[in-house]
């Protein structure tokens, strides 16, 4: 065995233990999707981060620096407050606001907050979002070809 295979069952024996640990402590979906809530804000914040910039800041960024070169620190000051403004003016709202309503997602949380029984928030805001995701898909998938001219 080499030590690419070594390496390779080694990787999904920690995937695999790292699965039964969490499957024991997950006891309901608010556990599932939202870690029981037992997360700080610090994790929260830079797990969203690393979720949102993922491709575009490590390839879309960098190519840009190098075709533009340091014209494209306006770029990062711009995505740096913005984000700084996201976190404090709407995500921090936002989370009091889910606690409030024991919501797990933006969906339900339209549905309890402003009480509709028929569920047509729940399925327009589900639509919109379902619609809009394959878009964001695709920029990334567009930045990630322009770092690479």
């Amino acid at each position: 065995m080499n030590s690419v295979s070594i390496g390779f069952v080694c990787y999904l024996a920690m995937i695999l233990i790292v699965r039964f640990y969490t499957a024991s402590i997950t006891n309901n979906p608010k556990d599932f999707a939202l870690g029981g809530q037992r997360l700080g804000p610090t994790v929260i914040a830079f797990s969203e981060r690393a979720s949102g910039e993922s491709t575009w800041l490590i390839l879309g960024l960098s190519g840009a620096a190098l075709v533009a070169g340091m014209l494209e620190i306006w770029t990062v000051i711009g995505c740096l407050g913005g984000i700084i403004v996201s976190w404090f003016i709407v995500a921090y709202p936002f989370r009091q606001e889910t606690e409030k309503y024991n919501a797990i997602t933006p969906p339900e949380y339209f549905e309890k907050k402003f009480d509709d029984e028929s569920g047509i928030l729940r399925l327009v805001s589900s639509l919109i979002i379902t619609f809009f995701s394959p878009f964001m898909c695709r920029l990334n998938f567009l930045e990630l070809g322009k770092s690479s001219m």
